[in-house]
């Protein structure tokens, strides 16, 4: 993208903004933990107005995106019941998503909770603290998914029937329709 995609403008915020600002809206989510990686003291001034933590993650460029989850799940370790795993190039999942995840989480208690929108999961996800300790453990050759496959059978599918879960921002073209979905009505 020629930049780092957290910081691309969408309206009057950064992307990365515009994600913290939904887990916000949802509700029930504290704390809200941003892991940094490159170009870390700009996403912390882009966020410097909300409420948030800020952990950096020095291996943000091996593995991934494992060590940024690794390095997030150490900063909440003993604090929290389960995170919610939501990513910073998804600006178009909105409140009621990630509200009816936490909320699936709550009434079951199962260990994984993801998204399912026309047989595909997606994100964000949640994942319960029992499966804390397993996923600092894996090693930097692994993916979250391994974590993920290892525990497919207890994962709770949320049924959506907005794409947003599917949706990142990888692509020019993909970054251009978020900017359309974004811009102020006038």
């Amino acid at each position: 993208m020629g930049r780092p995609k957290p910081l691309l403008p969408l309206g009057a915020a950064p992307m990365v903004v515009r994600v913290v600002e939904t887990l916000f809206a949802a509700g029930g989510i504290a704390p809200v933990v941003v892991v940094t990686g490159h170009e870390r003291q700009h996403v912390e001034r882009a966020l410097s107005i909300l409420p948030v933590e800020f952990v950096h993650n020095p291996d943000y460029s091996a593995g991934e995106m494992l060590s940024s989850v690794q390095a997030g799940v150490r900063a909440v370790r003993g604090r929290v019941d389960a995170i919610l795993l939501a990513l910073a190039d998804q600006p178009a999942v909105t409140p009621e998503i990630v509200g009816a995840l936490v909320e699936a989480w709550r009434e079951s208690g199962a260990p994984l909770v993801a998204p399912l929108h026309d047989g595909r999961h997606g994100h964000p996800i949640v994942i319960g603290a029992e499966l804390f300790t397993e996923l600092l453990d894996l090693e930097p050759h692994h993916t979250l998914n391994t974590l993920v496959r290892r525990h497919e059978a207890r994962r709770l599918e949320v049924p959506v029937a907005d794409a947003a879960v599917l949706a990142d921002v990888d692509t020019p073209e993909q970054y251009e329709a978020a900017v359309r979905q974004f811009a102020p009505n006038v």
